[in-house]
């Protein structure tokens, strides 16, 4: 496992949990991008996962095709949230809060661009606004839980 170069603690507090739930084989590897053909070429590593930008995915998907590695791969657009003159505007609105809340929004699938057509414009705001204000914050274990920290 090998996390962005600006985040090496959460890598290796990730991978603490990865082990303590009873899943091994799963290493934190400090490296730069200069060493992704090395790290995949190893005999030990039999996959790749990858989650990022498209660009940096194609070199990754390559490097690992070159290696004959099974390869996994999330990259990360960001395709916009459409609500169209005849949505049905509550509903637009309890989708756009499940998924820009979920995971605390920080999903590469979160939505991150509303383009709401001018006429619902104003309600789709007034709504979302008194939506994320009524959102139950807390422990995310817990049922009642819609966003956590």
């Amino acid at each position: 496992m090998r996390m962005a170069e600006n985040m090496p603690l959460l890598g290796l507090e990730t991978q603490k949990i990865i082990k303590k739930a009873g899943v091994h084989g799963i290493e934190m590897v400090f490296s730069g991008p200069q060493d992704t053909d090395f790290i995949i070429s190893q005999e030990m590593v039999k996959g790749v996962s990858f989650t990022g930008s498209t660009p940096a995915g194609k070199i990754i998907a390559g490097i690992a095709g070159s290696h004959l590695k099974q390869m996994c791969a999330e990259l990360g657009g960001s395709d916009p949230f459409v609500v169209l003159e005849d949505a049905n505007l509550d509903l637009a609105v309890e989708l756009a809060l499940i998924g820009r809340g979920n995971n605390a929004g920080q999903t590469c699938i979160a939505p991150k661009r509303y383009l709401i057509h001018k006429n619902l414009y104003n309600g789709f705001v007034e709504k979302l606004v008194q939506g994320v204000n009524n959102l139950k914050l807390g422990d995310p274990l817990l049922k009642e839980t819609q966003m956590g920290p």
